[in-house]
């Protein structure tokens, strides 16, 4: 993927973001909706699981408030959508989990 290196080295691969790439800002905005509800949010019609609806609730709502928080929220966020990419693993646990 444009924008993340990889290395592998037996069952480990790193992966180094380098740059936010417009193939990884795509890729972060297919995968938005589903990471922060899960399988549920992608198949409902519900106007609050669109891709505007997920930012606006994601900032407003979910993001902590500290400094601190917000990164480890947002690497969790590209973690998820690299995992995806790089891969065959199944993330089935929503970002917007209460739990």
């Amino acid at each position: 993927m444009d924008g993340v290196s990889e290395i592998i080295s037996g069952d480990i691969i790193v992966l180094k973001i380098q740059n936010l790439s417009d193939e990884l800002k795509e890729k972060i905005k297919a995968e938005l909706v589903t990471i922060c509800y899960g399988a549920y949010g992608l198949a409902s019609s519900n106007i609050y699981h669109t891709f505007n609806a997920t930012i606006k609730e994601l900032v407003e709502e979910r993001l902590p408030t500290c400094r601190n928080g917000q990164v480890g929220a947002v690497g969790e966020l590209l973690l998820n959508v690299l995992i995806r990419v790089f891969t065959d693993l199944r993330v089935i646990s929503p970002f917007f989990n209460l739990e």
